[in-house]
């Protein structure tokens, strides 16, 4: 349990260790799943970024732990009793006094000279690791890409669309130009209505069931629809090689249709790609937000003890609340 809370007078900001660990996972995921070989210069950035917050993690990581442990490890109010004792003994002439306070002073500015180095390194590494990261732009200098993928892909749908109408006519058409041939085969009447189709009488004649009349009247109806250009009479072999046609022609439309189904899918995995890149960019982004807040911290820290207040107790209360500030998002497990 953490037993420090930040309840500081300069303006600290803790980051988010959490998010930062969920940013770089999502980031490593989407650099080996993301499938940008359409926009390869991105491709490249992407690998770029995925080494590049990989290192950056490490040195944040690193970089925390050693400021932590130099901090855990820093005491200054023994040395500051110390001081305050000589200054109230009696027994001590000035010179002695001030000789003790110069030695304790100079011990204290060792331990707050590697303090200050230590917090130095890791804004500097730190806030450094982030603009590495920033640097690599995802952002697409044609920002109409993703609208013009999702244009071309309603477009093409509604092409399919109309080809699968044409499909479902080819398809009632050569069913019902079937049936009529069928009947045909069955009575063995195509030599005989060789030259024309024959009427409901002429069926009716040769004992032919009426539903069977009935088809070679829809086939010869659909026939002249599908033939209107024609101007000669319609005989049995029209009906064959129109039926042939409309399986020819289906054929081809079903081709035409999955190379439409085909590059939809591109089209739309492309516009996920791009989605996910945007989303890479994003969480780069939040990544380096809260990286950038323990630099900037570490950075007030340094900004607001200058050297001439280092030994003073203004430090050694500045230097308890970045402390307790580090304490408050992070801890180290010691392995015994």
């Amino acid at each position: 349990m953490n037993v420090y809370q930040l309840n500081t007078s300069l303006p600290f900001s803790s980051p988010d260790l959490s998010v930062m660990a969920a940013s770089k996972q999502l980031i490593n995921v989407q650099a080996m799943s993301l499938r940008l070989a359409f926009l390869s210069a991105m491709d490249e950035k992407l690998q770029h970024l995925d080494i590049t917050i990989n290192r950056a993690d490490q040195v944040f990581r690193d970089e925390l732990r050693n400021v932590f442990v130099i901090l855990d490890t820093t005491h200054l109010a023994p040395i500051d009793t110390k001081i305050q004792q000589i200054k109230d003994s009696d027994r001590l002439t000035a010179a002695q006094q001030q000789r003790g306070i110069d030695l304790l002073n100079q011990e204290k500015m060792r331990i707050i000279a590697t303090v200050i180095t230590s917090i130095q390194k890791g804004a500097r590494s730190i806030s450094r690791g982030a603009d590495d990261i920033s640097a690599i732009n995802l952002k697409l200098k044609d920002g109409t890409l993703h609208t013009t993928l999702q244009n071309r892909i309603n477009t093409l749908t509604q092409k399919n669309a109309g080809l699968n109408v044409q499909l479902s006519n080819i398809v009632d058409d050569r069913r019902t130009l079937s049936e009529a041939i069928k009947v045909f085969e069955k009575y063995n009447i195509a030599d005989l209505f060789k030259d024309t189709l024959p009427t409901a009488a002429e069926l009716g004649a040769l004992n032919i069931e009426m539903p069977e009349i009935a088809a070679i009247q829809l086939a010869a109806g659909r026939l002249e629809k599908l033939l209107e250009h024609v101007s000669r009479t319609l005989n049995y072999v029209d009906l064959i090689n129109e039926r042939d046609k409309l399986r020819n022609r289906y054929n081809a439309l079903t081709t035409q249709s999955r190379d439409i189904d085909a590059e939809i899918n591109t089209l739309i995995d492309q516009s996920n790609q791009l989605m996910g890149l945007a989303n890479v960019e994003q969480t780069k982004t939040v990544w380096v937000q809260e990286a950038q807040k323990v630099a900037k911290s570490f950075q007030i820290f340094l900004g607001s003890n200058s050297n001439d207040v280092l030994l003073d107790e203004n430090f050694s209360q500045h230097l308890v609340q970045l402390k307790a500030y580090v304490h408050s998002f992070y801890t180290v497990t010691r392995t015994l």
